[in-house]
């Protein structure tokens, strides 16, 4: 990561890592409150909030909301763990539930929607917070190839993505020490009543979270599902896309 590939904007900055062995991190800044959009933006995210809406009506209208509920679950797992470089499909993932044989990628399937249905089950009585993102980590870990990354634990080490060295890798988010005041900024964030669009929000929680990687492993899977928990809370998809009686 080289500091001329960032500038400094309302979101962060690059900055240096502390000790002996310095390298370039990327330095969030607390969470905008408000964000400035242009008329081409506005146009596009007026599309999507159509498109949501259509999203949520389906589910209204269906006759068999369980069934459509379980399948979209289902082929989102499959897709964010593929994201990841699994393998396991649809098939594969319908076989091990009914019996069949559990491959470690089938298992990280699995993994997610444990933890998307532990999400979801949990917002009806309480908030998404830090606490929650947790537990959901320790299901996504449970029994997989990266069960050694500390499930549940916020890192207390660096991380980065694209390299085997901090130094030479595409992205390396904020050091540890800087966690605990970022993720508290993020869990402030999420339940303010702010005059945003709803989707802006949503794109700010998931930057942020992405931003911060919070884990040593499983922080795309994270965010990811933590963009249908977010929309689901504020009750813009009145329950889980498709997801109508499953809970």
């Amino acid at each position: 990561m080289h500091s001329h590939d960032f500038i400094a904007s309302p979101f962060g900055q690059p900055g240096r890592s502390a000790g002996p062995f310095s390298y370039c991190v990327y330095l969030p800044n607390p969470i905008p409150r408000s964000i400035p959009l242009d008329e081409v933006t506005t146009v596009e995210l007026s599309k999507a909030d159509r498109a949501l809406g259509r999203l949520a009506g389906s589910a209204r209208l269906s006759k068999t909301p369980y069934y459509l509920a379980n399948l979209y679950i289902r082929r989102e797992a499959v897709s964010s763990t593929r994201i990841e470089g699994t393998q396991a499909t649809l098939d594969d993932l319908y076989e091990a539930e009914t019996g069949g044989a559990i491959g470690a990628d089938v298992q990280e399937v699995i993994n997610y929607v444990n933890a998307v249905e532990y999400g979801l089950r949990s917002i009806k009585d309480r908030p998404i917070t830090v606490e929650l993102v947790r537990q959901m980590h320790v299901l996504l870990m449970a029994g997989v190839r990266r069960e050694d990354k500390q499930p549940g634990v916020v890192r207390d080490r660096a991380n980065w993505i694209g390299s085997n060295d901090p130094a030479t890798a595409r992205f390396v988010p904020p050091p540890h020490t800087e966690l605990l005041a970022g993720l508290a900024d993020w869990e402030r964030f999420l339940p303010e009543d702010l005059v945003m669009p709803p989707l802006v929000m949503c794109a700010l929680l998931h930057y942020q979270f992405e931003t911060l990687h919070p884990f040593l492993d499983g922080n795309g899977r994270l965010g990811r599902l933590l963009v249908v928990l977010f929309l689901v809370e504020k009750g813009h998809l009145g329950s889980p896309p498709l997801h109508g009686c499953l809970l």
